[in-house]
C-alpha cells in the first residue's frame, strides 16, 4: 500500500481494515476493506473509497456503500447487495467527484493507477489521464453526463478541494 493511502484515510477520519470485501461491502458503514478475493484491493480502489467517504453526506457515512446502491463486482468477488436510497443523479455526481479527487491525489502523491489484479494487460489504463477518460466513459450513455461532471467540479471547488491538497505531498 502506498504510504499516502493510510495518511489520507487518517486525515479524513475513515478507518481502513484488512478484512476482505468478498462477503460484504467494501465500505461497511464503519471501515473500508483493503482486501478482496484476489488479495489487496489496490491503491487507487482504496483511495477511491476514501474519496467516497470525503464527498458523502453525513447521513451516508454510517451506511454500507454510502447508501449508493447495489454492489456486485466480479473482479473483487463482492456479493453484497442493497437498495439505493439516494437519487441516481446524486450518486452519479458523487462518483464523478471521487474520480476527480483520485486523479488529483494520484498525480500529486505519485500513486499508481495500475490495479494489482490487472497488471497483466486486461486494464489498459496506465496513467491518470487515461483513468479519467476511462471512468467518464462509464457515464457517456447519459444525456446529462456533462452536467454531472460540471456539478461535481463545482461542488469540489466550493469545498476548496481542487486548489489545495489534504496532506503534504
Amino acid at each position: 500500500m502506498h504510504p499516502k493511502i493510510p495518511e489520507l484515510a487518517a486525515h479524513f477520519g475513515v478507518k481502513l481494515s484488512e478484512r476482505s470485501c468478498e462477503d460484504g461491502a467494501v465500505y461497511d458503514g464503519r471501515t473500508i476493506a483493503t482486501n478482496c478475493k484476489s488479495g489487496y484491493l489496490g491503491d487507487h480502489r482504496v483511495m477511491h473509497e476514501i474519496a467516497h467517504y470525503v464527498v458523502s453526506k453525513r447521513r451516508q457515512k454510517g451506511k454500507p456503500e454510502f447508501n449508493l446502491g447495489s454492489v456486485y463486482n466480479s473482479w473483487e468477488g463482492v456479493k453484497y447487495l442493497h437498495t439505493r436510497k439516494l437519487p441516481l443523479s446524486e450518486g452519479d455526481t458523487q462518483e464523478f467527484m471521487c474520480q476527480f479527487l483520485c486523479v488529483l491525489w494520484g498525480r500529486a502523491y505519485g500513486i499508481s493507477v495500475v490495479l494489482p489484479s490487472e497488471r497483466e494487460g486486461s486494464w489498459d489504463v496506465v496513467d491518470w489521464d487515461g483513468y479519467l477518460r476511462y471512468k467518464t466513459q462509464e457515464f457517456s450513455h447519459s444525456d446529462s453526463y456533462q452536467q454531472l461532471q460540471w456539478r461535481a467540479l463545482i461542488r469540489l471547488r466550493a469545498r476548496g478541494m481542487l486548489n489545495r491538497l489534504p496532506i503534504a505531498a
